[in-house]
């Protein structure tokens, strides 16, 4: 080629300019085709990096500079795949490339949280550049939402929610950003995992709930509620590992650029659940343990789960205590949950009892099987899970351990609901749990004997509700076990002594005990039959809020004297209550006037009639 163009510039030399011009040849002109350009420089722009990557980002850089919309485009796109790359694959290429492309300084780092910020600041940049081109770019739009989720991560449940709501819309809606959505999904799910299995073990479970936010369309706040009464049992930890896999395996068959970082995942995910399975809470199924079931409960809370096989005696008390002293140490807590299945002996729950006073516990929490009724909305995790709005679940029944300790009467560890309080307990009722029959007794005398073989339950309940109908302050049961007795029975009578048969509450603090005391000869079934038949009522029926407290004192006076009754009649002379009628016995006036005084006042009754009977 050269001397043949060497020829031809002699020739021009030589002759006229327009034969010149006629006789040589031209060069065929380069093609230049932007289109072609983009094209090869889009093709580039693989994961992971070619070597042509980082050139090719830099021309679209310059062509987005220029107003280049889809230069601008693909350059934010290709970046945030990158970013995705390097933080759930960990690609050391991809965070490379990243820092290049986004101008990182010499001395910033590129690893951890202020190298996650300044990424997500200067791919925000680019988001901007774009939108502020096209302000209904799509793409933009959807890059945007992302990037700003990573900018703020969420503080409260409500913010978790919209976010996930985003992301959701982003991953269903298939565009190109579809998949970059999935993986936030699914790493806020391996991060309450990983948060969980780091924190102390009462809080395992309900941190790894948190997944359901990404996982599940339905709003989880009921899932923590504060009131533990208001939650949902808390989800199985491997249904929400599953799910967590599917959307990892689902960008891992995928075709875009993020289906290696899937596969990655979904193999780091397999992994961690297999390191960490013991770590992670146990499920806890009713019917494998054995438990018993009652009509009422309190939900389990965060304490650890101690089951005991057939319930025999412990064989090594030390151990046990070693063993439950080292769960509180961790655990944080001074309650341990126990759990037998329902024919086991009973009487063994005292030397667990001693065992787990004697490591610091409390309080033990008796495992049951109660139903709970779920109106699960579709998009919840238990929607389809239950049978007909019903779901088994394992539930406790609260037992202070108290007189275990100390003996006698006990110390008060009052302060939660269902502590053990002496001030709860004057009467120190005890029952007696025996194969054939459940006894009431108190050191002043006894107050039923139930044969088991017809129905104790109601049985109980009705002794219980005469006595606190006697002593309304009354809440203190202390229970002690027969050798014969079984932990369904057991956990039975407790339940039967904590609720009537429509719920309301009866002696709610009970605290196991080693031993019953020997009633004397008292009165203390007659003393009860006198105070429960005492009834007082109030006209008008605008102070009918004070009856409780005029019968309060109505029961001392009954105390001293079971036949007093009568009508007193109260009204206001210049501001001021006084009795002017009825009934002469002077206690009965001064309940009357003290139980009213204060509200005739307040609500300007002139006159009021208090009667106090016997039912």
């Amino acid at each position: 080629m050269l001397p043949a163009m060497r020829l031809c510039a002699i020739g021009l030399a030589a002759a006229t300019a327009v034969i010149a011009l006629a006789a040589c040849p031209r060069a065929p002109a380069r093609p230049r085709s932007p289109s072609a350009a983009l094209d090869r420089d889009l093709a580039a722009l693989a994961i992971p990096p070619r070597d042509d990557t980082a050139t090719a980002l830099a021309r679209l850089d310059r062509l987005a500079e220029s107003g280049h919309m889809r230069a601008a485009w693909e350059r934010l796109h290709y970046l945030i795949d990158l970013f995705d790359d390097a933080r759930f694959r960990r690609s050391d290429d991809s965070r490379a490339l990243l820092v290049r492309a986004l101008r990182f300084p010499d001395d910033a780092p590129t690893r951890g949280p202020r190298a996650t910020d300044r990424a997500v600041a200067a791919l925000l940049v680019e988001a901007d550049r774009l939108l502020a081109a096209k302000r209904l770019h799509r793409g933009g739009q959807a890059a945007r939402t992302l990037l700003e989720i990573d900018a703020t991560p969420a503080q409260t449940g409500a913010d978790l929610l919209r976010q996930v709501i985003a992301l959701k819309r982003i991953a269903a809606g298939g565009g190109p950003l579809a998949d970059n959505a999935r993986l936030r999904l699914f790493g806020l799910c391996r991060t309450a995992f990983a948060d969980a299995v780091r924190a102390p073990r009462p809080r395992r479970a309900a941190m790894i709930a948190r997944c359901l936010y990404p996982l599940y369309d339905a709003d989880p706040a009921p899932y923590f509620a504060a009131d533990p009464r208001d939650r949902p049992p808390l989800p199985r930890w491997a249904d929400l590992a599953e799910r967590a896999s599917a959307l990892a395996n689902q960008i891992a068959a995928g075709t875009g650029r993020l289906a290696r970082a899937g596969r990655a995942v979904a193999d780091q995910w397999r992994a961690f659940l297999a390191d960490h399975e013991r770590d992670l809470p146990a499920p806890l199924s009713p019917a494998a343990l054995g438990l018993p079931h009652v009509d009422r409960a309190e939900p389990l809370g965060a304490e650890r789960v101690f089951a005991f096989g057939d319930g025999r005696p412990v064989p090594d008390r030390d151990a046990l205590a070693s063993s439950v002293r080292a769960a509180l140490a961790e655990d944080g807590t001074d309650a341990v949950a126990i759990a037998l299945p329902g024919t086991a002996r009973a009487d063994a729950l005292v030397d667990i009892a001693a065992a787990l006073a004697a490591a610091g516990a409390r309080r033990i929490d008796l495992a049951v099987a109660a139903t709970r009724r779920l109106d699960a909305p579709p998009g919840d995790y238990w929607h389809g899970r239950t049978d007909h709005g019903r779901v088994d679940v394992v539930a406790v029944l609260p037992v202070s351990l108290a007189l275990i300790a100390t003996g006698a009467r006990g110390r008060s560890d009052a302060g939660r609901r269902f502590d053990w309080d002496p001030r709860r307990a004057t009467l120190q009722l005890h029952l007696v749990v025996t194969a054939r029959t459940w006894s009431l007794v108190a050191p002043d005398g006894a107050i039923a004997a139930i044969d088991t073989s017809a129905d104790p339950a109601s049985a109980l309940r009705r002794a219980l509700e005469r006595v606190r109908l006697a002593f309304p302050d009354e809440a203190g049961l202390a229970v002690v076990l027969g050798p014969d007795a079984t932990y369904a029975a057991t956990v039975a009578a407790i339940a039967a002594a904590r609720h009537t048969a429509d719920g309301r509450p009866l002696f709610r603090r009970i605290a196991l005990a080693a031993a019953a005391p020997t009633p004397r000869r008292g009165g203390l079934a007659q003393r009860i039959d006198a105070r429960a038949s005492a009834a007082v009522d109030i006209e008008p029926p605008a102070l009918a809020a004070r009856v409780a407290a005029a019968r309060r004192c109505y029961l001392d006076v009954v105390d001293r004297s079971p036949t007093a009754a009568g009508s007193v009649r109260v009204e206001l002379r210049d501001g001021a209550p006084a009795a002017v009628a009825g009934a002469a016995d002077p206690a009965l006036r001064a309940c009357a006037v003290d139980a009213l005084a204060e509200a005739m006042r307040n609500q300007a009754i002139e006159s009021a009639v208090v009667t106090f009977r016997r039912r």
